[in-house]
């Protein structure tokens, strides 16, 4: 004889069920937002407040692209960093330069897979001539580049080109 299961049982086993399954998204979103950043776009007028913050924060600006080798090899060591000064009043920024149709299908899966959980801006803004100045006069136009800004004393240091940990260290040493 078959024993039959009851309505409100399978109501209740699938209401069970319904809320796990619920419970263990909700974990696995949470989970997966804690290692990437939503990459936000920004205009020129929204770059120069982040630029000019006068807090007593040393904020490290790092600028770079998906496709520029030296900008991807030196992520890791601006992520460490940044980890590293996460108790401290050093906050580090990364600012994209690829461009706004790239956002969905390149930018983002990029961050996601580097674990970047810093803020990160895209700079909708094509035109560096622009803004460049306001990085550093003296800013060839290469990437990556590296703006820190001490918003205490107002010291700022910049460096064109590629990074290791050991040089950014000393560089946000040299605006304390």
């Amino acid at each position: 004889m078959k024993k039959l299961i009851s309505t409100n049982a399978m109501m209740t086993n699938y209401t069970m069920f319904t809320k796990i399954t619920g419970i263990a998204l909700l974990h696995f979103s949470i989970l997966f937002n804690a290692f990437s950043q939503e990459v936000k776009p920004i205009d020129l007028k929204q770059f120069e407040t982040l630029l000019n913050r006068q807090k007593d924060t040393i904020y490290v600006y790092n600028f770079f692209a998906t496709w520029c080798k030296p900008c991807v090899k030196e992520i890791p060591h601006f992520v460490k960093f940044a980890n590293d000064s996460a108790s401290t009043k050093v906050k580090v920024v990364f600012i994209n330069l690829d461009q706004l149709e790239n956002l969905e299908d390149i930018v983002n899966p990029f961050v996601s897979k580097k674990k970047i959980t810093q803020n990160i801006y895209l700079l909708n803004n094509p035109n560096y001539t622009l803004w460049m100045p306001r990085v550093d006069r003296r800013w060839g136009g290469s990437i990556p580049a590296t703006l820190v800004i001490n918003g205490r004393n107002n010291k700022r240091g910049f460096i064109e080109g590629e990074i290791a940990y050991k040089e950014l260290s000393s560089l946000v040493n040299s605006t304390k």
